[in-house]
């Protein structure tokens, strides 16, 4: 190790240079380094290197990936994070490391836009019978946080008060002692009982100290969560979020209101064709998705077998003519995007088979987007634009969005429903 090397040769040479001295007196302090681990919890990051100075820590740290600890001298620190695959640094952060002191250094945000931070580990010693919990929060662009620990069996509502409040991406909380059982950690929306994360049940056993972190996948609201015990062999995962959300887009030609649930819960009543509702929140994992025309309840015009992604947000889109509508899902990204500019995706609900090129203003952005299918999240810049659907052989308008707001951090998700001729827009708003 580096930092151990160069402790080793100062050692070694001091009796030369200090010959015929007491080395040691009574005022003398031997040093002791800190202990630093990094993870790299910037979403969909390829890969970060770890310098400081001259000397790599650490390359190639994948997204969520974990590194061992390694001793650094007690003194002020600059940890200069770099992409893998650019060599460009991306971030950089200083502290004055604390001899005998754990610290965690996370990287978060974007590849486009990541941070760094340094957060002090709990305590290695917790006691017999009990554990030690700090939160981290690098959940960027994300709402602050209430913290819950607690039996999972008591519900978060307003007989419950939390033990962290309001903790903000970007900062940490001290440790909290408990005693030693299963607990469920939940994050609600500061000042709500919303509860945006959920760990479901966790045994935390006794001498354990533990950093929470809860991050995020790209998503306008729900954080996901990971466990990262101090103690030399504990655990180091991901604490999957058991909720997620999604919402429903109405593109159901001469179906009229449709009524859509989820795993026999009701996520849409009533909803009108040409129109979607916001997000709701579910259960992660698979369920079953079912429509049913408002008018005959009780009978489904469609059904299917989704995957809800922990900690993500998804669109379900219910399409097609009688006798042939289905439901097709999209998983969202709705990280934020860069400065200056609105994050927008592109999806062609139409219940027939033409393809669209798209146009914002006079430029083509998408071209021959299938029925069913989304483009990718496309940046455009901040302002008032017309956005086209246009017939990729002919040229000709088949659908007109005009003056639409693309505002700056916005993240926006446009959809073409109906059929040739008869095409209708729908535009969220999904950040």
């Amino acid at each position: 190790m580096v930092t151990r090397r160069r402790l080793i040769v100062a050692a070694a040479s001091a009796p030369v240079v200090l010959a015929g001295c007491k080395v040691r007196t009574i005022n003398y302090f031997p040093p002791t380094p800190a202990d630093v681990r990094f993870v790299n919890l910037a979403v969909d990051s390829p890969g970060i290197d770890v310098r400081v100075g001259d000397s790599t820590l650490w390359s190639g740290v994948a997204f969520e990936q974990v590194t061992p600890y390694v001793e650094l001298d007690n003194e002020q620190t600059t940890f200069q994070l770099f992409a893998t695959t650019l060599g460009q640094e991306v971030a950089n952060v200083t502290i004055s490391l604390a001899g005998e002191q754990a610290y965690t250094l996370l990287s978060y945000g974007t590849v486009a836009l990541t941070f760094a931070l340094v957060a002090p580990d709990t305590s290695s010693n917790a006691g017999d019978g009990n554990f030690l919990f700090r939160v981290v929060n690098v959940a960027a662009s994300l709402p602050a946080f209430d913290i819950y620990i607690a039996d999972p069996a008591i519900p978060v509502d307003d007989n419950l008060s939390p033990n962290f409040s309001n903790l903000q991406s970007g900062s940490s909380t001290i440790a909290l002692r408990l005693s030693i059982g299963t607990y469920s950690v939940r994050l609600a929306v500061a000042g709500t009982k919303s509860v945006v994360y959920d760990s479901g049940p966790q045994v935390f056993g006794g001498n354990l100290s533990t950093d929470f972190v809860a991050y995020t996948l790209g998503t306008a609201s729900l954080p996901q969560g990971m466990q990262l015990d101090v103690n030399e062999g504990g655990t180091q995962a991901v604490l999957p979020n058991r909720v997620a959300s999604a919402r429903i887009v109405n593109g159901a030609v001469q179906t009229g209101a449709i009524d859509v649930s989820i795993a026999d819960t009701s996520v849409a009543s009533a909803l009108a064709y040409a129109t979607s509702t916001t997000y709701e929140f579910i259960t992660a994992g698979s369920s079953l998705v079912t429509a049913q025309a408002t008018s005959t309840p009780g009978a489904a015009i469609a059904t299917l077998q989704a995957e809800f992604g922990s900690a993500r947000e998804s669109t379900l889109v219910v399409l097609g003519l009688p006798g042939a509508t289905r439901i097709l899902a999209f998983l969202d990204d709705n990280r934020l995007p860069v400065a200056g500019a609105a994050s927008v995706r592109f999806v062609n609900a139409s219940s027939d088979t033409a393809a669209y090129d798209v146009f914002v203003g006079d430029t083509k952005l998408v071209s021959a987007l299938v029925a069913g299918a989304a483009s990718l999240y496309l940046p455009i810049v901040a302002g008032t634009n017309t956005v086209t659907f246009r017939d990729p052989g002919t040229g000709a308008v088949a659908l007109t969005i005009a003056d639409l707001a693309f505002g700056d951090g916005n993240v926006k998700s446009i959809f073409a429903v109906g059929t040739a001729g008869a095409l209708a827009s729908i535009v969220n708003s999904d950040r």
